[in-house]
């Protein structure tokens, strides 16, 4: 496949992640809890297929511009990190 849908679908996944959270943070700015928020099925949902739409864009990526030769290289490392910590945001305990 061609990197650009790869890119694509990366950005894709970025985007239904951030909906996910703001979804969540304007539900928390009005006053709404975990167990008064009807839509929190759907919400983790997005969230969930955000951050493998995410991973499968990036990897994907990776293999279809060949930079996946001889390794990761050390930034996409930095970058698992990043996804891993953006993927706990959902299981932090609200205030």
């Amino acid at each position: 496949m061609s990197p650009d849908v790869y890119r694509l679908v990366h950005v894709a996944g970025i985007l239904m992640v951030f909906l996910a959270l703001g979804g969540l943070a304007v539900h928390g700015m009005n006053g709404g809890t975990r167990d008064s928020n009807g839509a929190r099925r759907l919400t983790t949902v997005t969230y969930g297929i955000g951050l493998a739409l995410i991973l499968l864009g990036g990897f994907g990526w990776l293999g279809a511009t060949g930079m996946m030769g001889a390794g990761m290289p050390g930034w996409t490392w930095a970058k698992l990190g990043i996804w891993m910590a953006i993927g706990a945001l959902l299981a932090l305990p609200t205030v």
